[in-house]
Formats: structure tokens, sequence, C-alpha cells
């Protein structure tokens, strides 16, 4: 993230687009649209989470079920370096994961303009082979998603990187994201999930992940 803070909002990691949009769509802009949204999403939920438990700081993986809800669960990069965490879902939903990701929140300090300039310098200074996203050791598609519209953002009490709670106005996110179904992990089975970027800002998560059987189960049919 680009703001007042300094460039240690970046580290919640984390235009051409890399692979191909399968968000199941009519279209390619209806698929980034969606990326849009989801982005959003992920940046709220981030946000949202007081710094004491949030888990872009998680070591372990026992913040990994932190405030999800909906059909696509977040997993959450790193402030940086290697981090490895054991993290439990429910069979069948979709898991969204920034490799390296950017919001930017004008203030005092930076203004609109220079927000977006210093949030695509960042993110256009990655190549393909800087970013890794895998499951199961198989290569994951990932896209390069930029919003530049405004939109808000509310922070909780002790937010992430030091913001006080409010209300705030970021006017462009951008970051490398993708999407992994989970619909064919079976309950009772462990999958690995691997993000790498190396470049300005480099990270490298692991995640174990295990599948476990939503708790109304046994009452469908």
């Amino acid at each position: 993230m680009v703001n007042s803070i300094g460039n240690k909002a970046r580290a919640l990691a984390g235009s051409a687009l890399l692979g191909l949009l399968v968000m199941g769509g009519a279209s390619a802009s209806d698929d980034m649209q969606e990326m849009q949204n989801l982005q959003r999403q992920w940046w709220q939920w981030a946000m949202s989470i007081p710094a004491s438990h949030n888990p872009v700081y998680d070591k372990t993986g026992n913040r990994c079920g932190m405030a999800q809800r909906g059909e696509y669960w977040f997993l959450a990069g790193s402030t940086g370096g290697p981090v490895s965490r054991n993290c439990t879902i429910p069979q069948g939903v979709k898991l969204l994961v920034p490799i390296v990701n950017t919001v930017c929140i004008p203030d005092a300090t930076i203004d609109a303009a220079s927000c977006i300039t210093e949030s695509d310098n960042f993110i256009a200074s990655y190549e393909d082979d800087d970013l890794t996203l895998k499951a199961d050791s198989g290569n994951v598609p990932y896209f390069d998603v930029r919003d530049d519209s405004l939109w808000l953002l509310f922070v909780d009490a002790n937010g992430l990187f030091g913001y006080k709670p409010g209300v705030y106005k970021a006017n462009i996110a951008r970051g490398y994201w993708g999407v992994i179904d989970t619909a064919g992990w079976a309950t009772g089975t462990v999958h690995t999930v691997e993000l790498a970027a190396r470049g300005s800002f480099s990270l490298k998560v692991t995640y174990r992940i295990m599948v476990e059987p939503h708790a109304n189960s046994d009452y469908l049919p």
C-alpha cells in the first residue's frame, strides 16, 4: 500500500492479463470487474481486522479463519520473508490469493496523482519470473487487477499499519491475484498453497490447507 505510512503497507502479500480469466462470467470484462470487486472486499477484510489479531501478521495460521464468510476464503500474504501457516477451510470454498498487492489512500503527505503513479510503478516492477502461485505444486493462473476508482475502507480499532479507526477513501488498488477453486478437494484431505514474490518487496508464504466438512453437512440430503 502506498500512503502516508510509507511502503510498509505494500507488504500485505503483497495492464496485461496474466493467464485466462475463468471466473465463469460471460466475458473477460465481466470477469475483471468481479476480480476488482473481490480485491476491494479483500482490502476491506484486511483493514477491518485489528492489527493485534490480523491474518497478515499471522505466523502459524491460527488466524486463517478470522472474519471469513461467503463462497470466497481470503488468504493473506505477509510483511515479508518466509512464513508457513496451517489453515482449515470448509469444503468447496474458493481461495482468493494475493501475491503482491497495494492500495493507496491520499492524504496530507501524498496526493491522488502520486498515489496512482507510485502504486502502478510498484506493481509494474514485477515480471512473470518474479511471481509464484501454486496449489499442490501446480501453477495457478494469476491476474494483474487494477482499480483506480474511488471507494471507501473502514478501519477498526488498532488498525493495520497504524491507521486510526475511521472511514478512508482509497483511489487505487492494484495487485497480482489468483483464485483457487477447492470444489474437488475432499473433506479430510490436506493441500498446499504457495505464493511468493521476488523484487523490491519479497515474500514467500506456504499454506498447509486442511479441508473439513460444513458444520451442517450431517443434515444435508
